[in-house]
């Protein structure tokens, strides 16, 4: 399916928020309580609105598995009076013809990639991803205690249908890598819970290097 004509120009990246540029340098985002009701199971229309390199992350589902570098992908999506929500997928870091993101990434696009090296280069350049719309199947997953609300999960992503608009980001969208120049500041207002897998991310890393 040619998505041309849905695709929006970028603008610069610089991975905070308007309300972050006011924090002091050591204050973290402040956590806002949603007013939304949970983002419904469905398709819906969004963009990409952030990409957070979580590093490498100890294998959560195969106790005394290697441990792999791992992305956070994050899109904004539309209800149809006006709502917005965020919802988020973490993929392992590689483009490998097999690979989880490679299929998400080609399914967005609408076409396979002619060579691997395409592939690759979204996963060492992501602001070709930023902002760009689709379609995002949303599932809820079971709460894993009772008496919490279900957790939306991205299902599936695949390129806006012709004539169906997407809505610009109302900010302009996170990108943390660690190591880039900006990469404390955009730390600091990123969600506590990713910047605790983050911390623990920098944490393990460090334990290594004093063994």
């Amino acid at each position: 399916m040619n998505t041309t004509s849905t695709m929006t120009r970028m603008t610069p990246v610089t991975g905070l928020t308007a309300r972050r540029d006011a924090l002091p340098p050591q204050q973290p985002a402040p956590r806002r309580a949603s007013l939304l009701p949970p983002c419904p199971q469905g398709v819906l229309v969004g963009r990409c609105s952030g990409w957070v390199d979580l590093g490498m992350q100890a294998n959560r589902f195969e106790k005394g598995g290697k441990a792999q570098r791992r992305v956070l992908i994050t899109w904004t999506l539309e209800g149809q009076a006006g709502e917005r929500w965020r919802v988020s997928k973490e993929y392992a870091w590689c483009a490998g013809p097999r690979s989880a993101l490679r299929k998400l990434l080609e399914e967005w696009r609408g076409r396979p990639y002619a060579a691997d090296a395409e592939a690759w280069a979204v996963l060492r350049d992501p602001r070709k991803i930023l902002e760009q719309p689709g379609l995002v199947r949303v599932v809820h997953r079971p709460a894993s205690e009772p008496g919490k609300a279900p957790w939306p999960e991205v299902a599936g992503v695949w390129p806006l249908i012709k004539g169906v608009p997407a809505a610009a980001l109302k900010y302009p969208p996170t990108l943390y890598v660690p190591g880039s120049p900006d990469a404390e500041v955009v730390l600091r207002g990123l969600p506590a819970w990713v910047r605790a897998r983050c911390a623990g991310m920098r944490n393990d890393e460090g334990g290594m290097r004093n063994r």
